[in-house]
């Protein structure tokens, strides 16, 4: 069998644990949609915990921690505390002993909720915070179990109602230890802080008021206890409406966020490159236009990979994005998620299979909650909850295998099919049947064992089935080359063959030899010419074949290759072997009507198709049972035509119709 693939560019990455990924909603957790990020962990086993509150009612959440098999199944949800959290900033970290922190941080108080690592509740703190002005402040555990608590607050009147960060300490009882200021040109606002890996804290936000005068994204640097190292303003990235940064490989930074240029209301996503010292290695300011980047992290392959939504792409109003980038911040390729409502992607983590997992928000797919993806290194899930977008199968080319005369159709794989379906076009045009079926994907082609393909050309669409259980919509239908050879003058040998549909093609090349295995290249012509005249071919039976040179996505090249065929007699039906007799077609040229003659001495049943050069029929006799029949023009415009007749034996030839 031939290949069908010609050139590939670019391989399609196959994660053998399929059901490892996944898309599903939490309709009992509810996100924060503001200063978000620190809501899920990942344990050694690849498990994950997402913390978050309930919707409310009447003013009171529950506060709630959930955790996920690997698989993306629900192993058990915990319910820790009702009271009044609608306005509070919820976020789950690992305790230095295995278990893990709940904070509900207010505008007065923080409440941190441990548990152990099966999610039972050990303990309530209760920190009294005094006035943060920006309402969410981010709590972290020191290694000395002790609790740092950063975030804006207002000096007073007695200092202009200066806008600072309050970097504060408290012991592992709640109470108060020490606090650091932070301060700087202008009024700050902090939006991150993470620890560094050698010790100390990265923080960051905005310089200024978004409103009049315009901000700018700002970072700073803290030794352990809140000493200042260096704080820099980045007066290029303005009106920042949120930022986060991340500690890379090499124990640089890189920052992501949204902001907002100055002339313009439009969201855009910046991507910024920072070393120890913050100096700017690289910035993309305007990575993606009408969307929001919310979390990054280095990948394996020292790119970048962020979460975010989008405007630009997808289904609704905002969806969820995985876009990933080279180490430079160009852009590689980009996924949505999501429905009709609103998605967004808030917290992003690789997993030890190169991966991705992400947390965000949902409010498609009737109802509105925690948004929980689980993709494998190209962001493709398995399970998608909306199947218009994950189902698109597509055919890569059709072909005729020489030696076992069967059609022979290449696919393009798809992330977690479980099952190929193959459907042809039957006589009735625009009706197919499925004819095969390809498990698990043991190739990337799948034969038609019912074709007769040295007959004619046949249609084709896919389906996929998914390991879900869920079925794809068709393919677009590709139709492959059918050739027919004739006896020209000068004994000059005409071949004419019906145009590859589904893929343009770039070239047809004409193989001739004197056997299947003896076929070499005489000459190759433009892909929108679909006749050739052998003007000296060699003594004796020759067999012809063609082979279409198509252009697929990505430039990506495939090969069609037709039925082998000799040439036939010109106005003479070619009978199968073994039939008696001679069968005509005469006047051949057709001008009005023309006798098909042929002997049939125990008045069988035939019926008989009329074809175009695509492979359409366009007329259809049934019931024949004499010894011949009378063939009207009718509507027929001028050109070549095929006739078969089909019954005890089949028959076919050439009509044309002037």
């Amino acid at each position: 069998m031939r290949i069908i693939r010609f050139i590939i560019i670019g391989l399609v990455f196959f994660n053998n644990a399929f059901s490892q990924t996944f898309e599903k909603t939490i309709n009992d957790n509810l996100f924060n949609t503001v200063f978000p990020g620190r809501n899920i962990q990942v344990t050694v086993n690849g498990d994950y915990l997402v913390a978050g509150k309930t919707v409310p009612v009447n003013g009171i959440n529950k506060i709630i921690l959930t955790k996920f098999l690997s698989s993306g199944e629900k192993l058990w949800t915990k319910v820790y505390e009702n009271g009044e959290y609608v306005n509070y900033h919820i976020s789950l970290e690992m305790s230095q002993d295995g278990g893990y922190l709940i904070s509900a941080s207010g505008p007065h108080e923080v409440r941190v909720f441990k548990t152990d690592q099966d999610g039972v509740l050990l303990s309530i703190k209760s920190i009294d915070t005094g006035e943060f002005e920006d309402k969410y402040p981010t709590l972290l555990e020191t290694e000395n179990e002790n609790f740092i608590l950063a975030g804006t607050r207002s000096l007073g009147p007695a200092d202009n109602y200066q806008r600072i960060i309050s970097f504060t300490e408290y012991n592992s009882d709640g109470q108060f230890v020490s606090e650091k200021k932070i301060t700087g040109e202008s009024h700050l606002t902090l939006q991150f802080i993470n620890e560094v890996e050698n010790g100390g804290y990265i923080i960051g936000g905005y310089s200024g008021f978004q409103y009049p005068e315009g901000s700018c994204l700002f970072i700073a640097k803290l030794e352990a206890n809140g000493d200042t190292i260096w704080i820099k303003k980045y007066e290029n990235i303005t009106t920042v409406l949120n930022s986060n940064i991340f500690e890379t490989q090499n124990e640089q930074f890189i920052v992501v966020g949204t902001w907002q240029a100055s002339n313009t209301s439009i969201n855009q996503i910046f991507l910024m490159w920072i070393d120890t010292d913050g100096i700017i290695m690289w910035e993309k300011s305007q990575l993606l236009r009408n969307s929001k980047g919310f979390s990054v992290r280095q990948t394996f392959d020292k790119g970048f990979v962020l979460a975010g939504s989008t405007e630009k792409y997808g289904n609704g109003q905002n969806d969820l994005l995985i876009l990933k980038t080279s180490i430079l911040g160009d852009s590689t390729w980009a996924k949505t998620y999501g429905g009709a409502g609103s998605d967004y992607g808030y917290e992003m983590k690789q997993t030890a299979d190169s991966g991705f997992i992400v947390l965000g928000s949902s409010d498609s797919f009737d109802q509105t909650g925690s948004y929980l993806i689980r993709t494998d290194n190209q962001g493709n899930v398995a399970c998608r909850l909306d199947h218009s977008i994950f189902f698109t199968p597509g055919i890569s080319s059709i072909s005729v295998d020489i030696y076992s005369e069967l059609s022979t159709v290449g696919f393009d794989p798809v992330f977690g099919a479980g099952k190929i379906l193959l459907y042809k076009e039957s006589n009735i045009t625009g009706k197919y049947n499925i004819v095969n079926t390809l498990q698990n994907f043991e190739t990337d082609v799948v034969n038609d064992t019912s074709s007769y393909p040295v007959t004619r050309s046949h249609r084709y669409m896919l389906r996929v089935i998914n390991e879900c259980g869920d079925t794809s919509l068709y393919s677009l239908s590709h139709k492959s080359v059918f050739l027919e050879v004739y006896d020209g003058g000068n004994d000059t040998k005409s071949l004419i063959w019906n145009h590859y549909e589904g893929a343009n093609v770039v070239s047809y090349v004409i193989l001739r030899g004197i056997d299947k295995n003896n076929l070499s290249v005489i000459d190759s012509i433009p892909g929108s010419i679909n006749i050739y005249s052998d003007l000296n071919p060699p003594a004796g039976e020759i067999l012809y074949q063609i082979k279409g040179i198509l252009s697929g996505d990505n430039n990506d090249m495939y090969i069609s290759y037709s039925n082998a065929t000799t040439h036939v007699v010109t106005n003479v039906l070619s009978k199968k072997p073994g039939s008696p007799g001679q069968f005509k077609v005469y006047p051949n040229p057709v001008y009005g009507q023309s006798i098909v003659e042929f002997s049939n001495p125990d008045r069988k049943r035939y019926d008989c198709f009329v074809f175009d050069i695509s492979g359409r029929v366009l007329r259809y006799y049934s019931n024949i049972t004499g010894n011949s029949f009378v063939f009207q023009k009718e509507g027929l415009a001028n050109g070549i035509y095929f006739i078969e007749l089909r019954g005890p034996e089949i028959f076919r030839g050439r009509i044309i119709i002037e």
